[in-house]
């Protein structure tokens, strides 16, 4: 019960913060389609705003936040202001391992198998840590709180998530090759 209470408030607040657009006419099984098509397209800030109408019905869908998640990530742009936004990415995913954990680790999204989705989750979550490292190294002193050891934490901690699900996978090894770097630099 509490993690719906906290996706539904998270839904809202996602609303009230950054607007909707008002088609909650709409069947949402055709804008979870319509959401999806834009991201496999990489329209990312044309998908934000579909995702939140989705999301107002359907606050606990995981994959729903994930491509969320990935809009915010990788949106260049949503209205008129620069992304990425880290913070709202980084929630999404989350809360979509949140909600995937707590439905018995089952994806809603149909072309993903189970450990596909939790193994994407953590690799989508290891590339917000490593722009939060790009934009720390860009901008000293402007990531309030946030130090390189404490995001080198939270990419091994997203790193070790889906490497205890695939330990072969390209992705896992890219991103352990990677860690080794700023773990152990020359």
């Amino acid at each position: 019960m509490r993690r719906r209470v906290i996706a539904v408030l998270a839904a809202v607040c996602c609303a009230t913060l950054t607007g909707c657009t008002g088609r909650h006419e709409e069947d949402p099984g055709d804008l979870m389609a319509q959401a999806e098509f834009l991201v496999r397209e990489a329209r990312w800030a044309e998908a934000i705003p579909v995702l939140k109408d989705y999301l107002l019905v359907h606050p606990e869908d995981s994959g729903a936040h994930f491509y969320l998640g990935r809009c915010w990530l990788n949106a260049p742009m949503y209205r008129g202001r620069e992304g990425p936004w880290l913070v709202l990415a980084e929630g999404e995913l989350r809360l979509a391992l949140e909600l995937f954990h707590a439905q018995g680790r089952t994806s809603t999204i149909e072309r993903f198998s189970d450990e596909y989705f939790e193994v994407i989750c953590n690799i989508e979550r290891g590339k917000v840590y490593l722009k939060q490292l790009a934009f720390l190294a860009d901008n000293r002193g402007r990531l309030a709180g946030a130090t390189v050891q404490t995001i080198v934490a939270r990419l091994r901690e997203a790193v070790d998530a889906a490497k205890a699900i695939a330990p072969d996978s390209p992705d896992v090894r890219n991103f352990e090759n990677i860690l080794a770097t700023l773990e152990d630099p020359v």
